[in-house]
């Protein structure tokens, strides 16, 4: 089973090693991940949701119908010019619903990340990990 992506997210945080970090971006290397890591350092991304936590009901761990690798996918949905006929509301609807299927950890690191207070990870240490994956 693939660990949850705040796991890996907290491996990341920790390693003091550039070189340890893309052991670990390598060895959880798959496009879903790829996708994954390019919403988290580009800095050109720009979240279309509220700052701060939005009211949802927290899943508790055993409850949680999926994790995030099944909605990294989603993620464009709610950034600038992925949904641009995408209502607000709608838009913050969906954020809420997904994070209410999301496991605990997944679903704070994924707040964290949309309000630019995810930390562990940099654009040099991706594009050296993953090259050519950030193309912007």
């Amino acid at each position: 089973m693939k660990p949850l992506l705040a796991e890996i997210a907290a491996d990341l945080k920790k390693c003091r090693s550039n070189t340890k970090k893309i052991e670990i971006l390598r060895k959880n290397d798959n496009p879903t991940f790829r996708e994954f890591c390019a919403y988290w350092v580009n800095p050109n991304i720009k979240w279309l949701l509220p700052d701060g936590e939005p009211p949802y009901v927290v899943n508790e761990p055993h409850d949680a119908e999926e994790n995030l690798w099944g909605q990294v996918r989603k993620l464009y949905v709610f950034v600038e010019g992925g949904a641009p006929n995408l209502a607000p509301n709608r838009r913050e609807k969906l954020w809420v619903d997904t994070l209410e299927m999301l496991h605990p950890d997944d679903a704070k690191m994924m707040i964290a990340m949309a309000n630019g207070k995810l930390k562990g990870l940099n654009e040099a240490t991706v594009r050296e990990a993953f090259p050519g994956l950030l193309t912007y």
